[in-house]
């Protein structure tokens, strides 16, 4: 299911800058606001991706765990 983060101790208010995650696929830097967690992420497109892979929806309040994206 690929790499698992813990972003957990984030308190509010707190940026985590992306540089300070390994991960090619964040791209920055990681905010909480109003108690939620903010992620920009990139997702690889190929060129036969879907309209739901290459303009996806914003993943809003989602349970704990794996986190499903658009393929």
């Amino acid at each position: 299911y690929g790499e698992t983060f813990d972003f957990t101790t984030i308190p509010e208010g707190a940026v985590l800058p992306a540089a300070a995650i390994n991960c090619e696929y964040i791209i920055g830097d990681i905010t909480r606001s109003n108690g939620h967690l903010i992620i920009c992420l990139m997702l690889p497109c190929g060129p036969d991706s879907t309209d739901a892979a290459n303009f996806p929806e914003d993943i809003v309040n989602p349970r704990n765990g794996h986190i499903g994206l658009p393929e």
